[in-house]
């Protein structure tokens, strides 16, 4: 194979890989999100129902798939933990402030936390599940892998095409 058909098979890969993310990891992500956001509404009783919930729980497991493919982690299912940890953090907290729905005007609660902002509050209960479970599941794949050379493991179902020569 001559200089120029690496070069264009090259350019070829890094589009399918930006495609690829584009339509599966940002599409996926919505679908996602949408169809979490749907079954929790259910779940919540809420009046305006946005998808029927026997539509919504396929739908969250195709739009994690999605993310998965989109992502370039197709068969590491262990990053599904990563993908589903924000939409079930959002939901237990959704959950208890049906609970308890004065928490921030309940007595003692400015005491207890006026020390953190409550912007940052929000931003650290939203993102540190996700942090620490992709912390968590790049070790475990990371452990998984010891001793296996670099580039043995193929993250997208669809492999790439063999050098001239070796069909």
């Amino acid at each position: 194979m001559n200089e120029s058909n690496r070069q264009q098979t090259h350019v070829w890969q890094k589009l399918w890989i930006a495609i690829r993310f584009i339509l599966f990891g940002v599409g996926g992500f919505w679908l996602l999100t949408y169809s979490w956001v749907s079954l929790l509404s259910t779940v919540l009783k809420d009046p305006d129902q946005m998808l029927n919930p026997y539509l919504a729980a396929p739908l969250v497991l195709a739009g994690s798939l999605s993310l998965l493919f989109g992502g370039g982690a197709w068969g590491r299912w262990a990053y599904l933990y990563v993908f589903f940890a924000t939409p079930v953090t959002i939901s237990v907290f959704m959950l208890f402030s049906r609970l308890i729905p004065s928490a921030p005007s309940a007595p003692g609660w400015s005491e207890a936390w006026g020390i953190i902002d409550p912007k940052l509050l929000g931003v650290l209960v939203f993102t540190l599940p996700t942090v620490i479970s992709y912390a968590i599941v790049r070790r475990y794949y990371r452990r998984r892998h010891i001793g296996t050379p670099r580039g043995t493991q193929e993250s997208s179902p669809i492999p790439a095409r063999p050098p001239e020569g070796q069909l």
